[in-house]
């Protein structure tokens, strides 16, 4: 499983991403526990904070992975290393204290999610109704604060999870999955799944401040630009508005992050999108690279 918090400045000049994994879907050491036997496979042994954080043209990235003498899990706290997530203050407290890659920097500092409304909605990714998600806070306030980086901020921010009981690329060849913000503190979100057996998927929902979700009619599909690995991807958008890249945030051989402009509900967007190729990801020489990226202590 995984939580998924995202934020955006209010000048739009920062953002950030972080990826809490427990049993990380995209950790080579996981896969390879997993293929050996099912007591070497327990999720919690391959747990860590992904963080990326953006400023202008830089960004900063962590992803070491930890092993279970490294983790604290409390009713209302969760700990990797030094790193932890707690429900303090009716709010999600986060405190980063990780070492970047590929170049060695530490990173340390502090992001709170606050909400008015904390959502218990979840659904099911398959037909076979092994993977749930669910936004937590799909509108959210978020402050950033990293002192030896020079940095601290807020703005918009958003918090889901997803959990499965089985490999991602065992259902799915993969995801394009869009999140947008409106000014009725509203927020959309389009997750358009392809599944390996039965029909491609679309979540077209609308999240409410009162904390209702209501499905909505989705736009047609407009196919973006391939990333620089040809990744295929495409965004919902309606048509006198087309949908295009402001920002590539991720471009790796199986994922991508990006900032769109897209017309939504009569008005252009601002929209975080993600492309995923689960074909890609379980291509033995992709694996291969995974470790400069993700390192583990034991």
């Amino acid at each position: 499983m995984w939580w998924y918090i995202d934020g955006t400045s209010e000048n739009g000049t920062h953002a950030f991403s972080l990826i809490i994994f427990v049993g990380s879907v995209f950790s080579p050491y996981y896969s390879l526990a997993k293929t050996r036997d099912l007591e070497s496979a327990d999720p919690e042994n391959f747990c860590s904070f992904n963080l990326a954080l953006y400023n202008q043209d830089k960004k900063i990235w962590t992803m070491t992975e930890f092993s279970k003498k490294h983790i604290n899990r409390k009713n209302d706290c969760f700990e990797v290393a030094n790193s932890k997530i707690e429900w303090k203050n009716n709010q999600i407290e986060i405190e980063i204290d990780e070492i970047a890659t590929p170049f060695p920097k530490r990173v340390n500092g502090k992001i709170t999610v606050s909400a008015n409304k904390f959502f218990l909605y979840s659904t099911w990714l398959d037909d076979d109704k092994k993977h749930r998600w669910g936004p937590l806070a799909p509108h959210a306030d978020v402050t950033v604060e990293f002192p030896d980086l020079n940095l601290n901020w807020s703005g918009h921010g958003y918090c889901d999870s997803n959990e499965g009981d089985e490999p991602l690329e065992n259902p799915f060849y993969g995801w394009n999955w869009a999140k947008a913000h409106l000014e009725d503190d509203t927020v959309l979100v389009f997750y358009d799944i392809k599944q390996r057996k039965g029909r491609e998927r679309v979540l077209p929902l609308r999240f409410f401040p009162d904390g209702s979700v209501k499905r909505i009619a989705p736009p047609p599909r407009e196919d973006l630009p391939a990333t620089k690995w040809f990744i295929p991807r495409f965004m919902r958008a309606e048509p006198a508005r087309p949908a295009h890249i402001l920002k590539s945030l991720e471009d790796t051989p199986f994922y991508s992050r990006s900032m769109l402009s897209a017309g939504l509900l009569g008005d252009r967007q601002l929209v975080m999108h993600e492309t995923l190729n689960l074909d890609r990801y379980s291509n033995s020489l992709v694996k291969t690279l995974l470790p400069w990226r993700m390192p583990r202590i034991d």
